[in-house]
């Protein structure tokens, strides 16, 4: 009777003792930024963490130049509203 009470209690540490826990994994930071919000009460110090990747960049039509020595700026994306991803069409400059 010793045996098997000992024998379970040994079976019952390895068991406990194989289980672990883990943390969470900390998300992926694709852009880390600080930025002031002016409140009320006074500038805020707010951090903006995006953890995902832009979207593949979109297919523009560039125009003719309106006007000789302009450059074209390609279109790009940027955070907007909720921090979502926003595309910033391209433009002559």
């Amino acid at each position: 009777m010793n045996r098997l009470l000992s024998l379970a209690l040994l079976g019952s540490i390895v068991w406990i003792g194989g289980c672990t826990i883990e943390p969470a994994p900390r998300p992926r930071v694709v852009q880390r930024d600080v930025y002031v919000e002016h409140t009320s009460s006074g500038p805020v110090e707010r951090e903006v963490i995006v953890e995902e990747d832009p979207p593949p960049d979109r297919v523009e039509v560039i125009t003719v130049a309106p006007y000789r020595g302009a450059v074209w700026e390609r279109g790009h994306w940027a955070r907007g509203p909720r921090h979502r991803w926003v595309w910033v069409s391209g433009h002559w400059r």
